[in-house]
């Protein structure tokens, strides 16, 4: 077991936790109904859910692109219906059972609150998961713990997101649980010699299944898991102990699609792309194209409201850039220094790094896919691999800013992005999106 947080570490990462959460509420209370990206959608799947008790069944006129277009120019009216906007049909259950009590109980507008204030209390949880992994890994550093918390809930498209209605703040605590059970795993074994028990096992299967009954990005987890598990010893009892839950909620949720969409279809992907007909698609790849890619990709990751239709000024951008440039060296150089040894990082901390890579590549690869047909460059679907990115910019930042200048500097980066954080919600999103 890692050595506990020391007692000021701790109290700032309380700080952390409680500003994710204050600032998360006040995105969720301010920001105008319905104004997150498919939020119509993702709200009705839990209120069907929880007025009915029957999962929703895609079918044609479940996405009306022309009607979706006038809500969104004219900034979703009180009196205009969102009802019939219901085509996240096809998405696992966990979420929507979660949110399915509180999206049932009065009007849809006053019970989306709750359900958004749900979100906000699953992103204090990836605050927390996050910290947890990075003192797994780097147990003689809690810094690197405090710096990594603070990454998810600083990024202001980050908050915006896990303010709304959405299955994208679960998935983000599925796959942070499940790479910190792994990496808890993998110092058990490399730290103090002990092979994974059927009980940790078990618990590592259920975060698993979570997974599976999630979101579809949040499949990425199981790789890490397997190979994880495999570093820490686990042989077939382990190895079976963790895989039958999600392998099991895979096949019944795979047989129901079946059941529903026919052989072809165990995910209801092809029944959704053939109900959302209209959205973009990508097309020819050109250099054009590419840079377009990138740079929307990047500005959303840190901020683009709405449906991707309020943007922050340049020069924000621009500055996000910098420091992002600051940090991808600094992680070039902590990544060096871990491999010689020249910081504290054992075996351990060296093959967590590892499994975070590999959840960053299999993330980015699921989202370069689904952008070789559809063309939808939101950042907000690397939001899985979060611990992976808070520990690179955490470590990344540290090495290159405090090593050299003192904390002062980490101190006014942090300080700069809580502003943006209310810059953002006041400045950009609520004057653009009010009705």
């Amino acid at each position: 077991m890692a050595r506990p947080l020391p007692p000021l570490t701790r109290w700032a990462l309380l700080l952390v936790v409680l500003w994710q959460v204050g600032v998360g509420a006040l995105y969720a209370r301010l920001t105008p109904a319905w104004q997150a990206p498919d939020e119509p959608a993702h709200f009705n799947y839990a209120r069907q859910l929880g007025t009915t008790g029957t999962l929703p069944v895609l079918q044609p006129g479940d996405y009306d692109g022309p009607y979706l277009e006038q809500l969104k120019a004219r900034r979703f009216p009180p009196e205009l219906s969102v009802a019939s906007v219901r085509y996240e049909g096809h998405q696992p259950p966990a979420y929507y059972l979660l949110a399915a009590p509180l999206a049932a109980r009065g009007e849809p507008r006053q019970s989306l609150l709750a359900v958004r204030l749900l979100s906000v209390l699953l992103g204090a949880l990836v605050v927390l998961l996050v910290a947890a992994t990075a003192h797994q890994l780097f147990p003689a550093r809690p810094d690197l713990s405090l710096l990594a918390a603070a990454v998810p809930a600083l990024i202001p498209q980050h908050l915006a997101i896990l303010a709304s209605a959405s299955n994208d703040a679960l998935a983000s605590v599925a796959v942070a649980l499940t790479v910190l059970l792994t990496v808890r795993l993998l110092a058990r074994r490399l730290r103090h010699g002990e092979r994974p028990t059927a009980r940790q096992a078990l618990a590592l299967g259920g975060a698993l299944a979570l997974c599976i009954l999630t979101k579809l990005t949040a499949y990425a987890a199981l790789p890490v898991a397997l190979l994880g598990l495999r570093w820490a010893g686990g042989r077939g009892g382990t190895l079976a102990l963790a895989f039958l839950p999600p392998i099991v909620a895979g096949l019944g949720w795979a047989l129901r699609n079946v059941a529903l969409y026919g052989p072809l279809d165990p995910l209801g992907l092809q029944r959704h792309d053939a109900i959302v007909a209209g959205q973009p698609l990508t097309g020819a790849i050109t250099p054009t194209l590419l840079g377009e890619f990138a740079r929307t990709t990047f500005r959303s990751f840190w901020g683009q409201f709405g449906w991707m239709g309020v943007p922050m000024e340049g020069w924000v951008y621009a500055v996000l850039a910098v420091m992002t440039l600051l940090a991808g060296f600094g992680l070039l150089a902590f990544l060096h220094d871990c491999w010689r040894g020249c910081v504290p990082c054992d075996r351990t901390g060296q093959c967590g790094v590892l499994l975070l890579g590999l959840l960053t590549v299999l993330i980015v690869a699921g989202f370069l896919w689904y952008n070789l047909r559809f063309f939808q460059p939101q950042g907000r679907y690397l939001y899985p691999a979060m611990p992976a990115i808070a520990v690179a910019l955490a470590a990344g930042l540290r090495w290159t800013v405090s090593e050299r200048w003192g904390w002062l500097p980490l101190g006014l980066i942090g300080t700069s992005l809580a502003a943006l954080d209310l810059y953002a919600l006041f400045h950009y999103l609520l004057p653009s999106l009010s009705p």
